[in-house]
């Protein structure tokens, strides 16, 4: 299956979910429904983007942080590097149960 088929599909589940979830919080009594899902999904649409963009400048910061200490870097790699090697060391030592 090609990247751009799970994006696809991806994209159409969002679709099903939306279609599902927000008219959950449409209130017919209110006036056009039409307008309050738009309304809605607008709201989300900007809640998505202030959140997305708070998570981007924080990693922003901490990249250039990492950039810019290399005492910390050299840290972190060795963190790292420590942590695969244990992975590998418990995928390699886990008993095969598929026959």
């Amino acid at each position: 299956m090609g990247l751009h088929r799970l994006g696809g599909c991806v994209v159409g589940l969002l679709c099903i979910f939306f279609m599902a979830f927000l008219p959950q919080f449409v209130r017919p009594e209110l006036g056009h429904v039409p307008a309050q899902i738009i309304i809605l999904g607008f709201l989300v649409n900007l809640v998505g983007v202030v959140i997305e963009s708070g998570l981007v400048l924080t990693a922003a910061r901490t990249t250039n942080f990492f950039r810019n200490n290399s005492q910390c870097s050299t840290l972190l790699d060795r963190a790292l590097g420590s942590m695969f090697i244990g992975l590998g060391i418990r995928l390699a030592l886990i008993e095969n149960h598929t026959n």
